[in-house]
């Protein structure tokens, strides 16, 4: 409770109790009511998924963990979680990274859903045009549903990245076209995102400094789409 009091014990997120569940993003709703989101590899195989369950306020089960996407289409990582309630208690995003098998390749992709975990949008990617080298996707969602997300998208060679950011409404529509975060060549690194008033919105990510092995945490804010 707000004194820090336990409200419930130990949940388990996921069911299986075989394999390897990790890497753990949560979001939460006014009324108490959360979801979660994670890597999945239970069956050993080492194809990863992303997993999503969700809990009222309680740590009660309002649905059962379950895939999100396709499986055997690739690995899929780095999953993170945001969430709304103007429209329906309990709607979501997740945000992940997928990277197809044999490629060397990856893209960001999103998928939207409602209450019970069922969805709302086709699963979509965040980028316009072929696949890249992208990861460690980021997301923020206003209380109408739209939502922002900021990812790092590497060369071929992998020797500089930028900090990219795309924005969409709440059935998945492109609300404006990615564009570079970072005004500074080089590694730029695991964004943030946060929104601010009026639809604002501010993104922090790491970069690499001026002295050898040295990093730097950068700051940039803009206005709403």
């Amino acid at each position: 409770d707000a004194r820090g009091n336990r409200t419930f014990g130990d949940v388990r997120v996921n069911r299986n109790v075989l394999g390897i569940q990790r890497r753990p993003s949560v979001a939460t709703f006014s009324d108490g009511s959360f979801v979660v989101t994670y890597e999945d590899d239970h069956d050993r195989d080492r194809a990863w998924d992303v997993h999503v369950a969700g809990f009222d306020g309680y740590g009660r089960r309002s649905f059962e963990p379950r895939c999100i996407h396709a499986k055997g289409t690739g690995q899929h990582l780095n999953p993170t979680v945001g969430t709304w309630s103007r429209w329906s208690s309990g709607t979501f995003v997740v945000v992940w990274t997928k990277q197809p098998h044999g490629t060397g390749t990856s893209a960001v992709l999103a998928s939207g859903f409602d209450p019970r975990g069922r969805p709302m949008f086709e699963e979509l990617g965040v980028q316009e045009g072929e696949d890249g080298r992208l990861s460690r996707p980021a997301i923020c969602v206003d209380e109408n549903g739209s939502f922002l997300v900021a990812w790092e998208a590497a060369d071929a060679e992998g020797g500089t990245s930028d900090i990219l950011v795309s924005a969409f409404d709440r059935h998945g529509g492109r609300r404006f076209t990615s564009r570079r975060v970072n005004t500074t060549a080089g590694l730029n690194l695991r964004p943030a995102i946060a929104l601010r008033s009026q639809g604002n919105f501010t993104i922090v990510w790491e970069r690499a400094g001026d002295v050898p092995d040295g990093y730097d945490v950068c700051a940039a804010g803009f206005d709403a789409a």
